[in-house]
Order: structure tokens, then sequence, then C-alpha cells
């Protein structure tokens, strides 16, 4: 390819692509490359050659790399690189999917305020301009912000997004956003309905190789696990989580299993 513009839509859909897949460091290794070869002037009209514009939705998939390995100077700097480009160059699209992203990488960090103010906006714009998946993420990630702190409606808020995200076939972020049901499900009490949900987001997992979040997967599993008073079940989980964390260089994503570990004092 000798085209450094093609060059730069091919390391960027490469680094995305890696992403999913948990291989965080090689997914900010190549979306280096794409920022290196993206020049604002010349580029910024791929958002309309391509359907989103490669820089700041690859600067939001470097955060929620860099969320995922603990590195919140890096994901935080990636986010307002990725916002400061998209107010300068607009392209509805683009915007909405940064403010998805980051909603993510808020997440993985547990900064649950500012997960609940990215995902907000991105489901006002969607609405606004028809963008049907990301208001379907948008109502997965705003339902279990709100789940979690008992507000009501919020997990059938969660439901109807990942029918929503069903029903266009998507399958990547099905996993994680599936996990995300079975949490705010299982805020209501109804710990049956989290445990199927919980079951089909290992499924997809084992079925796409959308690996990223397993960890979290095997969080919300203890977490469930502990709410039937099944600690051996729990402890299996967390280990399981923290062993896929390894594998994979993501300690942002053990933090969260190590705080769930604390929270309910699980025996090592």
């Amino acid at each position: 390819l000798g085209d450094p513009g093609l060059v730069l839509e091919v390391e960027t859909e490469l680094g995305n692509c890696c992403f999913y897949l948990g291989r965080f460091a090689e997914a900010r290794e190549r979306l280096a490359r794409a920022a290196e070869l993206y020049e604002p002037e010349h580029h910024h009209v791929h958002a309309h050659m391509f359907g989103r514009d490669p820089y700041p939705v690859g600067q939001v998939h470097v955060a929620m790399a860099a969320a995922a390995q603990g590195d919140r100077p890096a994901a935080h700097a990636a986010i307002e690189r990725a916002r400061a480009h998209v107010t300068r160059y607009r392209h509805p699209f683009s915007e909405a999917w940064v403010q998805i992203a980051a909603g993510v990488a808020h997440f993985i960090m547990g900064e649950h305020d500012a997960m609940l103010d990215c995902v907000e906006q991105a489901a006002a714009q969607s609405i606004a301009e028809g963008f049907p998946n990301w208001q379907a993420q948008a109502n997965v990630h705003a339902g279990w912000v709100r789940a979690r702190r008992g507000e009501p409606g919020a997990a059938e808020r969660a439901r109807a997004g990942i029918a929503m995200w069903e029903s266009g076939g998507a399958v990547i972020m099905r996993p994680s956003l599936l996990a995300e049901v079975a949490a705010a499900i299982a805020t209501t009490g109804d710990l049956d309905a989290a445990s199927a949900v919980l079951e089909d987001a290992f499924a997809w997992l084992r079925r796409s190789g959308d690996r990223w979040a397993e960890p979290e997967l095997q969080r919300v599993r203890a977490v469930l696990a502990l709410r039937t008073g099944d600690q051996a079940a729990a402890r299996e989980a967390i280990q399981e989580g923290l062993a896929s964390a390894r594998s994979t260089g993501a300690a942002g994503l053990a933090a969260r299993l190590d705080e769930t570990l604390a929270t309910f004092a699980v025996p090592s």
C-alpha cells in the first residue's frame, strides 16, 4: 500500500480489532502509527468516505486499551484528544462513537459519573441523528450505572438496549454488553435471569473471540455467586478472571476484580 491514507485506515481497523481481541499493547502500537499518519486537513474527509473519522475513533480505542491496562493518564489524554478533534471537525456519527467508547473507558476505570455523562450525551445525539447502534449501547451503559444507583426502570433500559443491539445483528461488544445487562438485572434480585444472561455472554465470548472483557465477565460471575452464598464458585471466577487479565496485561481490569475481592471479603 503506497497511499498513506489507506495505510492509515488499515492501521486504524487493525488497532481497533486488536482491542476487542484483548491485544491491548498491539492495539495501542497500531493506533499510534495511525495517528502519526493522520493529517487533519487531508484525512478528516475520511469520515465521509468511510463513515467515521479514523483519528478520534482510533484515539478512543487507545483510551479503552489504556484503561484496560491500568494506564489512566494515557486513557484520559486519548479521550481529550478525540473530543478536541470532533469539536473542530464535526461528524455526528464519529462524535457519538467517541462518547460511547469514552464511556467504556470510564467504566473500566470505575468513573461512573463520567461514564453516565458520556453515554447520556451519546443517547441524546443518537436519537436526534438516528443512530440506533449507539442508542442501543448507550441504553445498556446508562442502564448499568442507574441500576447500581437503585433507580427504577434501569435494568429494563439495559435489557432494551441489548435487544436493540442484537436486533441489528451486531456481534462485537456483545459479551461485555451482556455482562452489564446481567449485573443490572442482578440489582433487581432476579439472580436466575441475571445468570442466564451471563451464560449467554460467555457463549458469545467463546464464539466470537471478542475477549477484551473476559475478566469483567468473570467478575460479574463472582458477584452473582456471592449473592447466592457460593464462595467457592466466586473464588474460582475471580482466579480465572485474574489469570485472563494477566495473560493480556489488563491491570485495569484486574483491579476491578481485586476491588470485588475486597468488597465482599472473599478468602483468597
